[in-house]
């Protein structure tokens, strides 16, 4: 009995060679996906619109030109004859969960990741096709045109509707939400770190033009204040209250009165609250001559002078 029970394995023990064998099971599917991704992207590099199967020549080559045969020459025509470069958008998602897998790290809700990545790709494949033919060059083009049957269809739907202007703006906003059901945390980083560094690029735009300014010579002299003597200060003060006071005099409260006199009714307002005024300042000028000794003895007037 002893030697039975060592021999079972315990439930831990059975669970660590379940872990081992997925493991091991997830390190060939990588490798696999890893060639296979290896492959396909030689087989489009060296797409020839020559090799069979084809319809872009007539005369095809004798020989198949791409470097992974005639698999390769399938496998790159089926995908460039119905994606067009939008292919590119499928091959970068592919690269992009190997590497998070390579690094330990689990593709959270793969279906909705697949979707947003076909819609990029759909949407890739559509702006090749609305747009003009120098926008694409360098991808490989077919009698259909660029953008692949894909982007035939759309361009076919959008551009009688929304003018090329609008059947773009429309690609680029479904493409950009296509991103974000892909790689939300990266679409939305990206923008946010755009933004931190156009911020970070104008702050040290600032601090350069401040440190410029500062380093600038400056003028080694100050304009001088211009301060009057104390005489003529007094003088200059007791001037201009004179003046006030000469602006109303007792006999301008007659002229106000006449004035309402022959004036309109609705005018008669404004010339009492102006008479009420000049009266006030009247009697404040009065006020401050009660209290003005007058001297009359020339020599003591020529002292205090």
């Amino acid at each position: 009995m002893a030697a039975s029970s060592s021999k079972r394995k315990t439930k831990a023990q059975i669970q660590a060679e379940r872990a081992q064998e997925h493991a091991a099971l997830k390190a060939v599917a990588w490798a696999v996906a890893g060639v296979v991704w290896v492959l396909t992207v030689l087989a489009l590099l060296s797409y020839d619109a020559a090799d069979l199967p084809t319809h872009a020549v007539g005369v095809t080559n004798a020989a198949t030109q791409n470097w992974v045969g005639s698999i390769g020459a399938h496998v790159s025509y089926k995908a460039f004859l119905m994606l067009g470069p939008g292919v590119w958008v499928a091959m970068a998602a592919w690269a992009a969960a190997l590497c998070m897998t390579a690094a330990g790290r689990a593709i959270d809700q793969p279906v909705l990741r697949l979707v947003g990545v076909g819609v990029m790709t759909l949407c890739a494949s559509g702006i090749a096709a609305v747009g003009t033919t120098s926008f694409m060059r360098g991808y490989p083009s077919f009698p259909e045109g660029p953008g692949g049957l894909v982007g035939v269809f759309i361009n076919h739907e959008l551009t009688p509707r929304f003018a090329t202007l609008g059947a773009l703006l429309i690609l680029v906003l479904v493409f950009w939400t296509g991103g974000v059901l892909a790689a939300d945390r990266w679409m939305i980083a990206i923008p946010r770190w755009i933004g931190e560094t156009l911020m970070r690029l104008m702050d040290v735009g600032r601090a350069h033009a401040a440190s410029t300014a500062a380093a600038r010579p400056q003028l080694a002299f100050a304009m001088p204040k211009l301060t009057l003597p104390a005489s003529l200060g007094e003088r200059l003060a007791a001037w201009r209250a004179a003046r006030a006071a000469r602006l109303v005099r007792p006999t301008d409260l007659d002229d106000f009165e006449a004035e309402e006199e022959d004036a309109p009714v609705a005018k008669r307002v404004k010339i009492r609250r102006a008479r009420a005024g000049a009266a006030a300042a009247v009697e404040a000028d009065d006020a401050d001559a009660e209290d003005v000794d007058v001297i009359d003895d020339p020599d003591q007037a020529q002292a205090y002078a």
